[in-house]
């Protein structure tokens, strides 16, 4: 999983859950959305899928191994870090935990159309699903309606 570039990122992009507006949350997002991440500015690595539906397929094949254990980071060590203006390594602000995976669709939707759900949890931390189905929730809201924007008729 260290050389899969969709695993990588999603490790990078996940930070550890905490119930507070300060911590990690969880990722909402499509197939569309992981095959071209809003803050990839480099080209796409060797081995990054190509479409929407190799993306899912891809994502199906490594969720399994992309749940054991990984260092995630944690977002209350960075702000302690950062509030006392410390120098730190990144690594010093990760802490264990497992990734929690879901994948939700619309009935009678094609699969890549669904909304994955990558949560990074502490050991022994409950998965949070009132969070999970309120992010997804938004996450099909801000799909199905139209960008305000566009909405707008402009005077000139």
């Amino acid at each position: 999983m260290d050389e899969d570039p969709v695993a990588r990122w999603i490790r990078d992009e996940v930070d550890l859950y905490t119930p507070d507006s300060e911590g990690g949350y969880p990722l909402v997002l499509t197939a569309e959305e992981l095959l071209n991440p809003e803050d990839q500015e480099e080209p796409r690595p060797a081995g990054w899928p190509s479409s929407p539906q190799e993306m899912h397929e891809h994502l199906v094949r490594i969720a399994p191994t992309l749940q054991a254990k990984h260092h995630f980071m944690h977002l209350h060590v960075l702000h302690y870090y950062n509030y006392f203006s410390m120098s730190f390594e990144e690594h010093e602000a990760r802490r264990e935990g497992y990734l929690h995976i879901e994948h939700w669709q619309k009935e009678g939707a094609a699969e890549e159309e669904g909304l994955w759900v990558f949560v990074a949890l502490k050991p022994r931390w409950r998965v949070p699903d009132r969070e999970i189905e309120e992010d997804v929730w938004c996450a099909v809201q801000g799909l199905e309606e139209p960008e305000e924007d566009d909405n707008l008729e402009w005077d000139i």
